[in-house]
């Protein structure tokens, strides 16, 4: 915004647009993109960062055999309440080895990854 001064007064006015060739950031971003489709494209944006920034960082429990993190931990506790019965969750059997990745949660963990799996 430009500031004039008149008689001591101050007076903002508005920056010229377009017609005198001078553009604000949104006044391009408006023309780009239709209005209904702005939210849409922000959102679809910032995850599209998020999902870039996460990327370039190591995951949990890499280069850390055997275990190998979270994914791993799930996906074993996924395996496990899929394929053995519930009396066999949290016992050290040669099915679910404790050593490994037991299952160390309450029950409603247990049957939440069986719901997943």
């Amino acid at each position: 915004m430009r500031v004039e001064e008149r008689k001591g007064e101050y007076k903002h006015v508005k920056a010229p647009l377009k017609d005198q060739g001078y553009r604000t950031v949104w006044s391009v971003v408006d023309d780009l993109i239709p209005s209904d489709n702005l939210q849409y494209y922000l959102v679809l944006l910032i995850a599209l960062l998020f999902r870039v920034s996460m990327s370039a960082n190591p995951y949990s429990g890499e280069n850390t055999p055997p275990n190998f993190g979270d994914f791993e931990c799930h996906r074993v506790w996924m395996e496990v309440t899929y394929n053995l019965p519930a009396s066999q969750w949290y016992n050290d059997t040669p099915y679910s080895n404790s050593s490994y990745w037991p299952i160390d949660y309450p029950p409603l963990c247990a049957y939440t990854h069986y719901g997943m799996a």
